[in-house]
Order: C-alpha cells, then sequence, then structure tokens
C-alpha cells in the first residue's frame, strides 16, 4: 500500500524543487506551503489513510523548504514541525499535521455516510460492510477494502466530537437561548 502513495512526496518535492530557484520571504513560502503543497494529498485522503511513512516523507519535504529553501536542503531547524503546526495564537505557524488532516477527512466521511443514508456511497458502504447495525457500532471485517478501513480509522476522531442526542438538543437550545440574550444586549448598548 505504501507504494500506491509514494507519488504524493515525489510530487511535493518536485513543486518544492520549482520554487527553490527563487528567493521567497518567510511569508512566501508560509503561503506555497500552506495553499499548494499542504494541498497536493488532500483528495487522496478523502478516501485513504495515508501511511505514517508517507506523511513523514511530505512533512520532511516540507520542513526543509521552510528552514532552507530546498526540499533537499539540510539546515538546521530551529523548532520541532509539532511546534510549526500550533496555531499562530500558541506560537506556531499554523500548518497542518497531515496525519491529523487525514483522519480528520476521513470522519468527514463517516459523518457522511451517518447523515446521508440515502446516498449511493452509503448505501453500497452499508449493504457490504454494516447492513445489520449502524455505522459507528460496526466492526472492521477481515477482508475489507482499503476505503472502508480507513473510514474505520476516522471513526475514532468523529467518536471525539459527537454529543448524545440529548446533548446536541441541549446546545441547540443553550445557542437560540444566547443569541437572543445577545440580540438583546444589543439593542440596550445601541
Amino acid at each position: 500500500m505504501m507504494e500506491a502513495f509514494e507519488f504524493l512526496p515525489t510530487r511535493i518535492k518536485g513543486l518544492i524543487g520549482t520554487w527553490s530557484g527563487q528567493e521567497a520571504s518567510g511569508a512566501g513560502r508560509e503561503v506555497l506551503l500552506k495553499s499548494v503543497a499542504q494541498a497536493v494529498p488532500l483528495y487522496s485522503m478523502s478516501c485513504f489513510l495515508l501511511s505514517k511513512t508517507t506523511c513523514k516523507k511530505m512533512r520532511s519535504a516540507m520542513a526543509n523548504y521552510w528552514w532552507g529553501g530546498a526540499a533537499d536542503s539540510q539546515r538546521m531547524h530551529w523548532l520541532r514541525w509539532d511546534q510549526l503546526t500550533q496555531p499562530k495564537s500558541t506560537g506556531g505557524m499554523g500548518f497542518r499535521d497531515l496525519r491529523s488532516t487525514d483522519a480528520a477527512i476521513l470522519g468527514k466521511q463517516g459523518w457522511r455516510l451517518m447523515t446521508r443514508p440515502d446516498s449511493l456511497c452509503a448505501r453500497v458502504l452499508t449493504g457490504r460492510y454494516y447492513h445489520d447495525g449502524d455505522f459507528m457500532s460496526c466492526r472492521r471485517k477481515k477482508r475489507a477494502s482499503q476505503t472502508w478501513r480507513s473510514i474505520l480509522a476516522g471513526r475514532d476522531v468523529l467518536t471525539m466530537g459527537l454529543i448524545k442526542r440529548r446533548g446536541v438538543l441541549l446546545c441547540k437550545i443553550l445557542a437560540i437561548s444566547f443569541q437572543k440574550l445577545l440580540a438583546n444586549c444589543l439593542r440596550v448598548i445601541l
């Protein structure tokens, strides 16, 4: 499976190679990395869980470009990539952690299976993998496809963000109440 996605690090290194001949400021390198290099693997991430090795190769090429201006430069990295992926408000640069992004996108696929059960994709996967239960409680089968195993890997991220039905209704009620309260406060101020 690792060979199937070997084109991603190669593609990112190729893009960075074309940029490395030009002198770019730190802001320019940041924009190139965020808008182009980190967008390259998104389509593959929406269907498959990329291996740690593939993510590490892509991260390495991006970090080398960030610190040295080239994908294969060996300059000193003054901060770990984990620190650069932190939000700017906490001292990072706001780069994406590719592994976390992959899990989040796959979790979104699981969310679509739950919220759109009449879609063609949901009907096919339901009939094949969890026809007698629901998505959140189904088990991984031995001969499951790579796509299904990847979506199940994203289910863990989805589980962290879900609230029980009563909690969701309560959150909606609180949000509506807060909006009304905010509107009343604005009327008083104006």
